[in-house]
């Protein structure tokens, strides 16, 4: 795969020079691509990813999106208008997206298909045809995905940051559009839906909850997509970090989807959620961090659990038994083992790890490690021999810069400052704690508990996230 073009930033700096900054700085520009002999003119490229951005280690093999659409109206590849490529940084395997990405589709969940590609970047006046590695090349999650999955992309998609608990946020719905991250505009009743589905997750009895949510949400898709996310003990995703996940309201029934996505830490491989000994025996029943009202409830569902658990056996012993696995990992390292032999070979411009990068890569465990670890810890979970491990909070570091107590103070701060002045005022500051306290009383009893606090503040508080900084869409 040969690109050409110069990837200038809003900083001015090409790759020739190395980014500066977060990816989501550097805004697209006109690239020229080729692959498999055909010419692509005026694609729109642009640097993506967070922590994946950060561990190239002084070399070039950025991840990219490429949208062949935002120059050129109507220009596809392969049938596709919009495509990301993965750099795989801190797997050293490089196939953790690619296995993940399939066993979700086997499991008959939406997910996005994937194939590797040999990338080669040309820059005029500083590089020619230079070798950057091995990369994953993903499906993008738009319209051309809706239809092809659900037939028709006229739902309403969501992909929500940092919303671990799927926050319920009054029945207006400008609340929701910027905290769940519409990329779709849907209409009114698939909004309404939306917000229905998260109301009756914190507000309904469990006596509505049982009779209604098969009516709001694909209840057995859900099961199955939390069924891998707990096989590949997935855990920068809904169940840890609340992201890396799209939600899509079906035109037609108006029920909730789950898509998953962005799943390179897949496979125990999410360091700051814990030790791998801790990842490959992770609680089947409990395998979030802090409130996680929608699986805690589904889970509390004897109906549900049952078919929860009946998805992980049928995983551990067809698409995920250890044989299965080891011949679809050794299939893989044949089929890309000369790419990366090349890229081990370097280049000026070929991709390294370094830094952060390098000590993750090093503390993940190696893939057939975890298969069998994994397979042998739910088994023995499921057989009743064993409660698995249930993860803990690593610590102040999983949330961004100033600790807990900075991060709490700076959401009370945006909150209470109204008017934007950068200052808070008596008035301003009792008007959040009274957003806060309407927030914490869920059951509308005019008083707080424990629980309702602890959940108000892990709600409030930052999920866990990768070294690097926040997200990039």
């Amino acid at each position: 795969m040969r690109r050409g073009g110069c990837l200038m930033g809003r900083r001015g700096r090409g790759p020739g020079a190395g980014p500066i900054g977060r990816p989501e700085e550097f805004g697209f520009v006109k690239a020229e691509l080729e692959f498999d002999g055909k010419a692509y003119k005026d694609v729109g490229v642009r640097f993506k990813g967070n922590s994946s951005f950060k561990a190239t280690g002084g070399g070039m093999k950025y991840p990219f999106k490429l949208d062949f659409n935002r120059f050129a109206e109507g220009q596809t590849f392969l049938g596709l208008t919009c495509v990301n490529l993965s750099n795989n940084a801190m797997d050293a395997s490089q196939m953790r997206e690619t296995l993940a990405y399939g066993l979700f589709r086997e499991m008959k969940v939406p997910a996005a298909r994937t194939a590797y590609v040999k990338v080669y970047l040309t820059v005029p006046g500083k590089l020619e045809r230079e070798y950057l590695g091995v990369y994953t090349m993903v499906e993008d999650v738009g319209k051309r995905f809706l239809k092809d999955r659900f037939g028709s992309s006229k739902g309403l998609l969501l992909k929500p940051e940092g919303t671990r608990d799927l926050p319920y946020l009054g029945d207006r719905w400008a609340a929701y559009g910027d905290r769940y991250d519409a990329r779709t505009e849907g209409n009114a009743a698939m909004q309404k839906r939306l917000i229905e589905f998260v109301k009756l997750v914190h507000q309904g009895s469990d006596e509505e909850f049982g009779k209604s949510l098969g009516e709001l949400m694909e209840v057995d898709e859900f099961l199955r997509f939390v069924a891998v996310n707990v096989v590949l003990s997935n855990l920068d995703s809904y169940l840890v970090t609340g992201h890396n996940f799209y939600l899509y309201v079906h035109p037609e029934t108006l029920k909730v989807w789950w898509i998953p996505w962005d799943l390179n830490e897949a496979f125990g491989g999410f360091v700051p959620a814990g030790p791998p000994d801790v990842q490959m025996d992770l609680s089947i029943d409990r395998p979030c961090i802090g409130a996680n009202r929608l699986v805690e409830r589904v889970l509390g569902v004897k109906e549900y659990r049952e078919a929860y658990r009946g998805h992980l056996k049928r995983m551990v012993e067809g698409e995920f038994a250890v044989a299965n696995m080891n011949e679809r990992i050794a299939g893989v390292e044949k089929m890309i083992a000369a790419a990366m032999e090349d890229e081990r070979k370097g280049g000026r411009a070929a991709g390294r790890v370094g830094g952060f990068g390098q000590e993750m890569a090093r503390q993940k465990p190696a893939l057939r490690v975890f298969v069998s670890r994994r397979v042998e810890s739910i088994l023995t979970q499921l057989g009743g021999k064993s409660d698995g491990q249930v993860l803990r909070q690593q610590g102040p570091g999983l949330g961004q810069g100033g600790g807990l107590p900075g991060e709490l103070g700076r959401r009370m701060m945006r909150g209470a400052d109204r008017n934007r002045d950068g200052k808070v005022t008596k008035e301003e500051l009792m008007g959040e704690i009274g957003r806060l306290f309407k927030d914490a009383d869920r059951n509308r009893d005019g008083v707080v508990d424990e629980r309702e606090m602890t959940e108000a503040m892990e709600r409030m508080l930052p999920p866990p996230r990768p070294p690097g900084g926040g997200p990039a869409r």
